[in-house]
């Protein structure tokens, strides 16, 4: 089909209907995935010649013959622009290629006549005219407006916005309620700068049970999106503050991705703009005692997600098709990364895959492709794919080799981290048998890089009473997907590497912003104190059970809704990891782990069903 070469007068009437059937799901498929009509079964009665060894181009085809409600809607169309569109998205929606040879007249009449029997429900006419009009306007969820600008009606209310908030929701909706979370929690602290740790912690709870709460409560029990089960889609989740390596994250996903036209990216970026600050720095030389710092002004930080967009194809191309998601937060307005993960999970839209990472990382070549085949070939239904990626080097000495697995942690000695499990115990060096694809067990959940089907957002869905926390994550993590009834694997080779980074780089942290925004240095770690003992009680702190002396009013408020599973107990967890929480003490390498074996438990099992 050359539409070139088209007579104005000639056979528009058969190839206006191709046209606008490609041109209005190809250039609005993302804005289309963003209202998520529900989806239906991949598969079409219809035969596209030439589409075949084409997936993407067959995917777009498959989505319009199931969107489009009736033929009517193609009426009021102007032919000669249809044309240029359908042109100008020829390059990167076809790879170059021209578009297949024209459908007959028999196959014409069988599109017709699926369109005019398509069920209304599936997508409301309303919808259609709001994609109509919102094609290349620019939004929150396509990142074409960089401006760190409030989308939402400062004097309409939380309850107002949610109500409005159509079920499914618009992703532009989410954003913008969110975003209104986080500025008016923001006023309200600046009111509280001289206000005890106490009354601080509270304002936030207040203000979470009110905008927060509701908004899980409204989709409690099923996700926020459909799943699109069999279209091997994946989100990534990304929680950044304040990382000059965004952009390459972003970029090493894309172009490493064997598929990266079914990636789709939620950023948390949360950024100084203006009035920016080193982090804290070390300015004596070496060996010098006592260690001096400072900290100084600084430029503001690069814009790592338009950046990327203005970078040029292929990136640009992503970001036009709505690939990727922004939540763009002021860095005196960071909360921490267990509120920032639980902001990058409702960027989520419906993708079948979910994996968590850090915003400094880098991959080996179709690291998707070998993510999605390890989570489809583990022994179990509900699994979750975890590790703490070796560190990155140019050298590429850490493609290929085997994987680290975390098979210990340890309670922190640190008065700082209040005797919280952390993490480790990691083998790296040792090659176990089995097919180099197939996952092997593990024992615990790295929040900065993990994989699972999207369905457990709804069974343990992200909790937003975790400000300030920082260590803490990770072992509520791997609790609540224990108790939740998945099954945690580690990888057989190393799939992607992190950047670690020593404090002596004077990289920007977030609890230095805490210290600023209330003018006491040290007010994150007297916040993360209080809130903290929310992770405690779940896993059995003497201190922060009922009646504890560390337990304060609010902290355990809306426990139950984020707190551990029914499919396994706490106990089987803490016995399947070698923790004693009467004794304080954690086995450190649990031997099972570090051959790779199952757990010795008694009547141990995966899990068989995804719920």
């Amino acid at each position: 089909l050359d539409l070139r070469t088209m007579s104005a007068n000639g056979s528009m009437g058969l190839i206006s209907r191709l046209a606008l059937i490609f041109l209005a799901f190809s250039c609005s498929l993302p804005l289309l995935l963003m209202l998520h009509a529900p989806a239906q079964s991949s598969e079409s009665e219809i035969t596209f010649p030439g589409f075949d060894n084409r997936p993407h181009l067959r995917s777009i085809a498959d989505r319009a013959l199931k969107l489009l409600p009736h033929e009517e809607s193609l009426k009021d169309i102007d032919h000669q622009n249809l044309q240029d569109r359908v042109l100008r998205m020829i390059p990167s929606g076809g790879n170059g290629e021209p578009l297949p040879a024209p459908l007959t007249h028999n196959t014409e009449e069988k599109i017709v006549d699926q369109l005019n029997t398509q069920q209304q429900d599936e997508i409301k006419l309303n919808n259609i005219n709001n994609v109509a009009s919102n094609i290349n306007q620019p939004n929150g969820h396509q990142v074409k407006n960089f401006a760190i600008i409030r989308p939402y009606n400062e004097e309409e209310s939380s309850e107002s916005m949610l109500n409005r908030m159509s079920d499914p929701p618009q992703m532009e909706d989410v954003i913008s309620y969110l975003d209104a979370f986080v500025g008016r929690i923001h006023n309200r602290f600046l009111e509280l700068k001289d206000a005890s740790k106490f009354d601080i912690y509270e304002a936030y709870r207040l203000m979470a049970e009110k905008v927060l709460l509701p908004f899980d409560e409204k989709w409690e029990g099923r996700n926020l999106y459909p799943v699109r089960h069999g279209e091997g889609s994946i989100f990534l989740s990304i929680a950044s503050y304040r990382d000059h390596r965004l952009e390459n994250t972003l970029k090493e996903a894309f172009s490493k991705a064997e598929h990266p036209e079914k990636l789709f990216v939620g950023v948390v970026m949360q950024n100084c703009f203006e009035n920016c600050k080193t982090g804290v720095h070390r300015v004596s030389p070496l060996g010098e005692k006592p260690v001096r710092t400072e900290i100084s002004d600084a430029p503001p930080d690069a814009n790592g997600v338009e950046d990327f967009c203005n970078s040029g194809a292929p990136f640009s191309d992503y970001c036009e098709r709505g690939q990727v998601r922004l939540m763009a937060v002021k860095e005196n307005e960071a909360l921490g990364p267990c509120i920032a993960r639980y902001f990058a999970s409702k960027l989520w839209g419906g993708e079948e895959y979910f994996i968590q990472i850090d915003s400094h990382i880098w991959f080996v070549q179709g690291w998707d492709s070998k993510l999605v085949n390890a989570m489809r070939i583990a022994p179990s239904a509900k699994p979750v794919i975890s590790t703490y990626p070796p560190g990155y080097s140019s050298s590429g000495k850490w493609e290929g080799k085997p994987g680290p697995r975390m098979c210990g942690a340890s309670f922190s000695g640190s008065p700082v981290e209040a005797k919280i499990i952390r993490l480790g115990g990691s083998q790296t060096s040792v090659q176990l048998p089995g097919p180099i694809n197939e996952p092997i067990s593990g024992v615990y959940v790295a929040a900065g890089f993990f994989a699972a089907p999207s369905d457990f957002l709804k069974d343990l869905p992200f909790d937003p009473f975790l400000p300030w926390v920082f260590m803490g994550e990770e072992i509520m993590l791997s609790s609540r997907f224990f108790t939740n009834g998945y099954d945690i694997f580690a990888p057989r080779e190393n799939i992607l590497a992190h950047e670690y980074r020593p404090g002596s780089m004077g990289l920007p942290k977030f609890w230095e912003t805490v210290g600023r925004v209330f003018g006491r240095p040290s007010m994150n770690t007297m916040l993360m104190h209080i809130g903290i003992c929310r992770v405690k009680n779940h896993l059995g702190y003497p201190e922060c059970l009922d009646g504890g002396a560390d337990l304060h009013d609010g902290v355990l408020f809306a426990k139950e809704a984020y707190g551990m599973g029914k499919v396994r107990s706490l106990q089987q967890f803490l016995d399947f990891a070698g923790i004693d929480m009467k004794n304080m003490h954690i086995e450190m390498n649990l031997k099972w782990c570090l051959k790779g074996e199952k757990p010795p438990m008694d009547d141990w099992s995966y899990s068989t069903i995804l719920d």
